[in-house]
């Protein structure tokens, strides 16, 4: 049996069972996760499990609950913290009963439309403000409100300010890493230039022009650029890997954004060895077979 698990406020379903209603007591939906992994056994619907509760001062709560619904696997919900693969959830009444909170610490509304989200906001804020006693001066303050509103814009808003942010950092960071791999590339070929001058020597005594060596170490660059690249590339891919694990972020690596940076380690070694493979190519024959 599959039905949604609040369906006015988001997409999340429930494999097996049903979710909670004002009616349920001692009755539980545990999170896939939960379900599968946080028991000795695998938990199924109809199944009985002892919940442990620890109270504010300290002390511990054991109730027995029926698992009513296990929810369906989510890979990702907004913030990784919040999936309901790793929750467990009971009515609202049973767990104050245990606990004597009396308090709702978050609760989630839903508008008809996305037309009047805002209006819908300012009447709770409005609602909420009388009932705390806030003053109609303080009501713009955030500070002054013992309470928060935030609706789905400004969550977005807020989520692509940090995801700007961390862009901007990023890009910050690729750039340096460009600076140094290339100042890297241009020694490297310099110290190969120095240590092979004798042999351009020789290629340009044998018939070899300036365009042959040129190109022999322009190609010599751009391919200890391309290995870089490759050896980044796996670099990356290993961490991203290993952190989007850790948080519980899907895995997406687009081949497209490997292949520019393949294209980009080469383009920063062509750039980077061409100062070094100008001066090869310049070279006097004559003076490169006297070199020591």
């Amino acid at each position: 049996m599959r039905c949604p698990l609040h369906p006015r406020y988001c997409n999340i379903e429930i494999a097996d069972g049903c979710f909670l209603t004002d009616k349920d007591r001692y009755t539980v939906v545990l999170g896939c996760n939960v379900a599968n992994k946080k028991f000795d056994r695998k938990i199924g619907v109809q199944n009985s499990i002892d919940l442990t509760f620890r109270l504010d001062d300290g002390t511990t709560v054991a109730r027995k609950f029926k698992v009513k619904g296990i929810t369906e696997k989510v890979d990702f919900f907004g913030d990784p913290s919040a999936t309901p693969n790793d929750y467990i959830f009971i009515p609202i009444d049973t767990m104050m009963g245990i606990t004597g909170e009396k308090d709702y610490g978050v609760f989630f509304a839903s508008a008809d439309s996305l037309k009047i989200v805002e209006e819908t906001a300012d009447k709770m804020d409005n609602r909420l403000a009388r009932n705390f006693g806030v003053s109609k001066r303080d009501k713009n303050d955030d500070d002054a409100k013992p309470y928060a509103i935030m609706t789905q814009t400004e969550i977005l808003e807020m989520m692509g300010v940090w995801s700007d942010a961390i862009g901007t950092l990023l890009t910050a960071v690729a750039l340096i890493s460009l600076v140094v791999g290339s100042i890297g590339i241009a020694n490297i070929m310099l110290v190969t230039v120095t240590e092979r001058t004798m042999e351009i020597g020789l290629m340009k005594s044998l018939g070899f022009t300036s365009m042959d060596v040129l190109s022999l170490f322009v190609v010599e660059s751009a391919v200890v650029g391309l290995f870089g690249g490759i050896l980044g590339s796996l670099l990356g891919v290993l961490g991203a890997y290993v952190a989007t694990g850790l948080i519980g972020l899907p895995n997406v690596f687009p081949v497209s954004l490997i292949l520019v940076g393949f294209a980009v380690s080469v383009g920063v070694g062509l750039i980077a060895g061409a100062f070094p493979a100008y001066k090869a190519a310049k070279m006097n024959p004559v003076d490169a077979l006297r070199h020591e």
